[in-house]
């Protein structure tokens, strides 16, 4: 009986350190602002400029509409994809349902051509070099109808 009796009683509280962080940049959780900014040690975590989500609307490819550089790997591509398709999911965004369904859309159908190597492979190919170069899919022309010409194309000839 007497060990039921130690048992039963609460015992005192046990005073424990303050946790310690165990990652490399928790001089950022236990710094102020100014203390980082003196020493130069703010760093953006990600490596590319993050685009404000207006320029969802206005991408002129799959790779920015998901904020990605073409030479993305298939691992980034997914995660894009997912981190953007929760931010900008109608059932998040129930003031902006709208703007947010076609943002949605449009992040839905870039990874639907991403995701996939063969469709990843043909966008490329057709799309990217059209927005690179716009020559590019009709060759390049040479010779007397070259584009320095008036309209019409073609150098007066036997006319005196």
């Amino acid at each position: 009986m007497p060990l039921l009796r130690h048992a039963a009683t609460p015992l005192a509280p046990i005073q424990r350190p303050p946790p310690q962080p165990s990652c490399f940049f928790s001089h950022y959780l236990y710094s102020t602002p100014s203390q980082g900014r003196q020493r130069g040690q703010h760093q953006p975590f990600h490596s590319t400029p993050r685009l404000r989500d207006e320029q969802i609307d206005n991408a002129q490819n799959h790779y920015e509409t998901l904020k990605l550089q073409p030479s993305a790997t298939p691992a980034e591509i997914k995660k894009s994809f997912y981190t953007l398709s929760k931010r900008h999911h109608p059932d998040h965004n129930a003031g902006d349902r709208e703007r947010s369904s076609r943002r949605f859309m449009r992040i839905s159908e870039a990874y639907s051509v991403l995701s996939v190597p063969a469709k990843r492979h043909a966008y490329d190919r057709d799309t990217l070099l059209l927005h690179r170069d716009p020559h590019a899919a009709h060759g390049r022309r040479s010779g007397s109808y070259h584009s320095t010409n008036p309209a019409g194309g073609r150098p007066a000839t036997g006319l005196r």
